[in-house]
């Protein structure tokens, strides 16, 4: 969730705990993985045994954790700039997301538990969050609708909820009962690591276009106080609407809240990829 990119983002072990974008992305993925079979094949009892994690499934599904993104690049502080919308609005439809996931989540569980199959829903999943991230760079813009913003925040959580639980089923599904522990514990391990890289980036993003674009289009008269109005949400709030300087900040707003999008999206195509390489393992038959 299926961020947590945060981007997208969030972190599939626990979608609701943020409002802040994260970008589940790590480079060092295939390294954190690496590093305990490395480990695992030179001792006599090793925590993971290499052969349990030679299948498909889980050399997927750690990567997907990772490129899993929880949507929410200082949305909160957008709502109240750009869209001038109350503190108790934007907590409102920050918190759509976390609950819209929740609750798909357990819909999707409680499938599973009949069907027993959990790839159909892991690519459907993240169909439908790059969907959510390609709409919100449509309508996540200044003057839309409250109830397009609200939508596309609960097609994000809908494909979010749909990747939580199937991909941790994926992992666990995939290694022999005595692994399972620790197949949990390395995905979820990865699933942290991506959520921090994650949101180390989308600050690096945020904090190297918003400040550089303030200062390059704000009024002479108030191109000192960029930095002040970067780092003070009601400074930025404080000047008339419609003005040009609350006009420079909405529109510095918008563009780098434009490129962190753009950044998700791209780091969002792999979920659909990786899904399908997962194997489709009928849980009441894996022992």
């Amino acid at each position: 969730m299926p961020s947590r990119f945060s981007l997208v983002g969030s972190p599939l072990g626990n979608l609701p705990r943020t409002h802040i974008f994260h970008l589940d992305f790590s480079p060092t993925v295939p390294y954190s993985q690496a590093a305990p079979l490395a480990f695992s094949t030179s001792v006599s009892s090793p925590c993971f045994p290499y052969n349990s994690s030679t299948s498909s499934t889980h050399h997927c599904s750690s990567p997907l954790a990772v490129f899993y993104t929880s949507i929410q690049p200082y949305f909160y502080s957008y709502l109240q700039v750009v869209q001038i919308d109350s503190v108790i609005a934007a907590c409102h439809i920050t918190q759509t997301f976390a609950f819209t996931s929740t609750v798909a989540a357990i819909i999707t569980s409680t499938i599973i538990k009949y069907t027993r199959h959990y790839k159909y829903f892991i690519t459907a999943g993240a169909a439908i969050y790059l969907l959510g991230i390609g709409l919100m760079i449509r309508y996540r813009v200044e003057g839309s609708l409250t109830s397009q913003i609200v939508g596309t925040q609960i097609a994000v959580g809908i494909g979010g909820g749909m990747l939580n639980v199937p991909a941790q089923l994926g992992v666990q599904g995939s290694v022999s009962h005595d692994d399972v522990a620790a197949a949990t514990a390395i995905y979820l391990t990865i699933v942290e690591i991506g959520g921090a890289v994650g949101s180390a980036i989308s600050g690096a993003v945020w904090t190297a276009n918003l400040p550089k674009k303030l200062a390059l289009y704000l009024p002479p008269a108030a191109k000192s106080d960029a930095i002040l109005i970067f780092g003070n949400l009601t400074l930025a709030e404080s000047y008339k609407i419609g003005g040009p300087e609350r006009v420079t900040i909405n529109r510095n707003y918008q563009e780098t809240l434009n490129i962190v999008l753009f950044i998700a999206v791209c780091l969002s195509v792999p979920l659909i990829p990786l899904s399908l390489l997962m194997r489709n393992h009928k849980l009441d038959q894996v022992r």
